[in-house]
């Protein structure tokens, strides 16, 4: 009795020791707005599922469904997930029983004898360690979290991977539509150099005004070669996001007008939450890390091992009838006592883990945040300036059809004509550049909203 006692006395010393835990931190959830500051978009719902196909290009749905297939970095975030899917998949076997069958046949004699000595044995043994202090549960929850975090990198990458493809394709529709803009400005240019050319010879202009529209012509010729470098240069980085090289890229034969403007809307703040998939990476380890202080304060308890054996062995020439079955079973309890101070670092560092991974969540909840408010403002004002480029270019366009008419007339010289076609290419280049805008702003309020990945 006395001996069950003083053991007694040494397991709830050791239960204490383990009970010296470090606080654990409360942290003040994160709180977004009730609504965005442009008050028109709230009532609008997010992005629907395949929200892409709103541009209604079968073109541009063919190079998604090709980059989502081919990307090479997309592949390396799928092999990552299923990594984690494994290492969670091996914590969760941890919690269960280990059993263990061994089988041996041995043979004996001694050297110049002929008799032989034969033994043969076969064993069973299971051992178990329950999880009484929730480490195992707490490890394979960490696991868990991290493979829910894996996963959602998989959607954000999906995500970006989307968005680039559809930045770069209307890159490069767009410095198409440079290129035929150019070319209509470059025959004009032309045009006007043959009139000012036959004017000169005739006398009726200076040498000054030829020179002037060569000048324009020699311009318009290098900013055309200066575009196809750009359309080179962004086919290449096209390619690249599908995996293949420039030569294997199909020239797009869309035109970037024909393009329908996708109505996207921005649903509420606290859909992000549950939209974004970098943010949902980020809870999920978040939820990891505190999983992991879970761990490190069970850690510092007292660990139970049970184990159970049952065998037989048998020798001689016959062993059928020499069976001498056997058995065993234990029980272990053990306490870290010189790594303690080791386990209470390990806690420290869970702790400043969670931290950090807390900090993280913030700060992407914050980015989330200002991504939408970007997306939504540079949204209103690209609408808001469409309807003043519209003004412009038509605008632009009568005054060149008015300069035109004036200088085969003689009324007017040949610089207001020139500066009538420079306001002409700028006003068509310019409403062509803020439609590209306008797609692209479309484009990346999706984005900032999360897309619809984690539906598909």
């Amino acid at each position: 009795m006395r001996t069950l006692a003083k053991f007694s006395y040494v397991l709830m010393g050791m239960l204490c020791a383990g009970c010296t835990l470090l606080p654990v931190p409360d942290d003040a959830a994160s709180e977004l707005p009730d609504a965005w500051s442009i008050d028109a978009a709230s009532a609008l719902k997010p992005p629907d599922k395949g929200w892409w196909k709103a541009f209604g290009s079968q073109e541009l749905n063919s190079l998604l469904e090709g980059a989502l297939l081919a990307n090479r970095n997309l592949d390396t975030v799928r092999q990552n997930m299923e990594q984690a899917r494994i290492q969670w998949q091996s914590s969760q076997m941890a919690k269960t029983p280990e059993v263990n069958g061994a089988f041996s046949k041995n043979l004996s004699g001694v050297w110049g004898e002929h008799q032989r000595n034969k033994s043969y044995g076969a064993s069973l043994s299971l051992s178990y360690s329950p999880d009484v202090w929730g480490a195992k549960r707490a490890a394979s929850y960490s696991n868990e979290a991290l493979w829910r975090a894996a996963s959602y990198d998989v959607s954000a990458t999906a995500l970006m991977l989307r968005s680039s493809v559809i930045t770069q394709y209307l890159a490069l529709l767009g410095i198409r539509r440079q290129i035929v803009l150019a070319e209509k400005n470059l025959d004009i240019s032309r045009r006007l150099l043959t009139l000012v050319e036959t004017k000169y010879a005739a006398g009726a202009v200076a040498r000054l005004d030829l020179a002037q529209q060569q000048s324009f012509v020699a311009g318009m010729e290098v900013m055309l070669l200066q575009l196809h470098q750009q359309s080179r240069q962004v086919s290449k980085t096209l390619a690249a996001l599908l995996d293949k090289t420039p030569q294997e890229l199909i020239p797009p034969s869309q035109h970037i007008e024909d393009l329908r403007m996708p109505d996207i809307g921005s649903g509420l703040p606290a859909d992000l939450m549950h939209k974004r998939p970098d943010l949902l990476s980020a809870e999920a380890k978040l939820a990891a890390a505190g999983a992991n202080i879970d761990a490190a304060r069970a850690a510092m308890f007292p660990s139970i091992s049970l184990s159970a054996t049952s065998s037989v062995s048998a020798t001689g020439l016959n062993p059928l009838f020499r069976l001498a079955p056997g058995w065993g079973s234990g029980l272990e309890i053990s306490l870290p006592i010189w790594d303690r101070s080791a386990r209470v670092d390990n806690q420290r560092l869970a702790l400043i883990n969670r931290k950090i991974a807390l900090n993280a969540y913030r700060e992407a909840l914050l980015t989330a945040f200002g991504d939408v408010e970007t997306a939504l403002h540079a949204v209103l004002n690209l609408q808001q300036q469409q309807r003043w480029q519209d003004a412009q270019l038509a605008a632009a366009q009568d005054s060149l059809r008015l300069a035109e008419i004036r200088y085969r007339a003689g009324a007017e010289d040949l610089q207001r004509l020139l500066n009538a076609q420079n306001v002409f290419y700028s006003a068509e280049l310019a409403s062509s550049t803020l439609w590209q805008q306008r797609l692209q702003a479309a484009n990346d309020l999706a984005v900032a909203l999360g897309g619809s990945e984690l539906q598909e």
